[in-house]
């Protein structure tokens, strides 16, 4: 019977969230909504519950971000033409990231918001992963433009020079886990990064991607100081401005990526 397969389907698909009764009986009953409204209804439900099993931040990651990206991803298996709606000044974007820039952002489930919100602006985009960028997550965003994957390798700055010439905004996750797995396990931001953006003369950004209580991605994206001397004060820069938009406890240091 279609009905019981649907049903078992949502059982089997929604089994890692919290409430995924309660979610399944909702996303059954609005099935035939538009996916925008669909998706902020299971955010409410999904938001608002206990953070019991599965979804536990990790190294930092916002809960709500964890959250938000393995819905968006159900979503989209779920309804195809789904896609998360992504907020920012495209005017200030178009302004002020005409010339060849450098954007930092760290790891939180949501980087590649950046890419979409730039893309969104008629701006293209390069972005460093450590290993191949999965295409779901590409697909996901729905780019006009995909980011171009630069790969963490040691010809990486080489390469990420030649996407600037090519007129490519720079994207890159500055954190690094230190010790992953082991007690004295931390976040570091690298300074590599930093040091490449002055030898390269682009102008630098900081970026940070807010879940919103209806589900939209806030991307917030702001120029690092100009009284800047060094690298290690960009990152130290990038750091208070982490810290002051995730609204947390400091938990960053800097240190210098492994060697690849």
């Amino acid at each position: 019977m279609p009905v019981r397969r649907r049903l078992k389907d949502l059982r089997r698909s929604i089994r890692p969230f919290d409430r995924r009764y309660r979610l399944a009986f909702f996303l059954f009953r609005n099935w035939w909504k538009p996916p925008d409204v669909l998706f902020r209804g299971a955010w409410r439900i999904v938001d608002g519950a206990p953070s019991k099993r599965v979804i536990q931040g990790r190294y930092g990651v916002p809960v709500r971000h964890i959250r938000h990206f393995m819905l968006r991803h159900f979503m989209k298996r779920l309804v195809p033409r789904y896609s998360p709606e992504v907020r920012s000044d495209k005017a200030f974007l178009q302004h002020a990231l005409a010339t060849p820039c450098v954007v930092a952002c760290i790891h939180s489930q949501t980087e590649f918001a950046v890419c979409a919100a730039l893309d969104r602006a008629g701006l293209r985009t390069a972005f460093v992963s450590a290993d191949p960028i999965v295409q779901t997550q590409i697909e996901n965003y729905d780019f006009s433009i995909p980011p171009l994957n630069i790969l963490r390798r040691p010809d990486l700055f080489v390469q990420a020079r030649a996407a600037l010439k090519c007129g490519r905004i720079f994207v890159c996750d500055a954190d690094f886990i230190l010790n992953r797995g082991l007690p004295n396990a931390q976040v570091c931001i690298s300074k590599s990064l930093f040091e490449f953006r002055r030898m390269s003369g682009a102008n630098l950004f900081f970026s940070y991607v807010q879940i919103f209580e209806d589900g939209a991605m806030n991307c917030i994206i702001e120029p690092a100081p100009q009284q800047s001397s060094s690298a290690r004060e960009d990152a130290q820069y990038f750091i208070d401005f982490i810290e002051r938009v995730e609204g947390g406890q400091p938990h960053l240091t800097i240190d210098d990526w492994p060697a690849c």
